[in-house]
């Protein structure tokens, strides 16, 4: 089922960083043949995460990775803008938007972040997507005729990002009326209505035409060892995900409100759960908060991989396309699902 470091600060002034600006390790080079700016280059790991790695700065992320890995690579960087910049080498630039590049077609774009639309066309192409219908602002009580029926039901603005104004599972009528307002953030957005399907989340990232990245990202949660409070067990996990590179912008919330997987029986943190137990901790209206990132990209299955690439064409062939899927299991194959 288909959902759909920078060394500097922008001061105003354009500005220039290059691989003497900082201690980024040397440069991976392209080798005989290649261009380190058009072709890609192996993975690596960032060496100086702390240093573009903020919590507050989601959208400039993408940004800065990209910046540290053109720098690593040796490429010259010039900042336009806090958004705009340049990454240049000897056969070329290419211009970025943060984290996209001018080469992603702008109609494409634009179907790709229309919720609406995106599933419109993968329908259309035969892939299966949850039955939905969008909404007006004002239409709130046809969306609630629409949605009475088909409840639980996912809630969302038909734009956006980061699961902003998104609330799953919606199974009451004064949980609906509440999840509408919330994605029409005052009359600004049309409001996507979806059955609810249940599902492992999965971020699949294809560049080219290759899949290059895979990522369950599984709903908060901790194991219980037998010995520690649901408390005591978030704050561990969230002292390790300091140290992580995906994970650490990612902590726990410990807040009212939560309930223990599809129950919806409220979150005692007092409590002492089993040892192995995997405690999931959903809040509905919140559904990105103390979510891990799991790295599949090792393990995906190539029925899977082969979908994803066959929902690329659906929207040109991008040169870069995330896809989220929810599925049971990423690394089975996928068969006649």
């Amino acid at each position: 089922m288909v959902s759909i470091s920078t060394r500097s600060d922008f001061s105003g002034q354009m500005a220039v960083v290059s691989p003497a600006s900082g201690s980024l390790g040397p440069a991976v080079p392209a080798g005989p043949g290649r261009s380190p700016l058009l072709s890609p280059a192996p993975l690596y790991v960032a060496e100086n995460s702390a240093a573009f790695l903020r919590p507050h700065e989601r959208l400039g992320l993408a940004r800065n990775m990209v910046i540290e890995a053109a720098l690593r690579r040796g490429l010259r960087v010039e900042l336009f803008s806090p958004r705009l910049y340049r990454v240049s080498g000897a056969e070329g630039h290419v211009d970025f938007d943060l984290g996209m590049s001018f080469r992603v077609p702008e109609v494409a774009r634009r179907q790709t972040n229309s919720k609406s639309v995106a599933k419109k066309l993968l329908e259309r192409a035969g892939f299966p997507v949850p039955e939905g219908e969008q909404f007006r602002p004002d239409e709130a009580e046809r969306a609630w005729a629409f949605a009475r029926g088909r409840l639980p039901v996912v809630v969302k603005p038909a734009v956006g990002s980061f699961a902003s104004g998104v609330t799953v599972a919606v199974a009451t009528e004064d949980g609906f009326r509440a999840a509408f307002a919330r994605a029409a953030r005052g009359r600004r957005f049309q409001v996507v209505v979806e059955r609810h399907v249940e599902g492992n989340d999965y971020r699949v990232l294809i560049i080219g035409d290759r899949v290059r990245a895979v990522l369950h990202r599984r709903y908060a949660s901790v194991l219980g060892d037998g010995v520690r409070s649901i408390a005591a067990l978030i704050e561990a996990e969230n002292l390790g995900r300091e140290r992580s590179l995906i994970n650490r912008d990612q902590p726990i919330p410990h807040k009212p409100g939560v309930h223990w997987d599809r129950d919806r029986v409220p979150v005692d943190y007092a409590s002492v759960p089993p040892a192995g137990r995997r405690v999931h901790l959903r809040d509905d209206g919140a559904v990105l908060e103390g979510r891990e990132n799991i790295d599949l990209t090792e393990e995906i299955h190539p029925g899977f991989c082969e979908m994803a690439l066959r929902m690329r064409e659906v929207f040109g062939a991008m040169p870069t396309l995330g896809l989220d899927i929810l599925a049971p299991d990423l690394t089975r194959d996928p068969g006649a699902r």
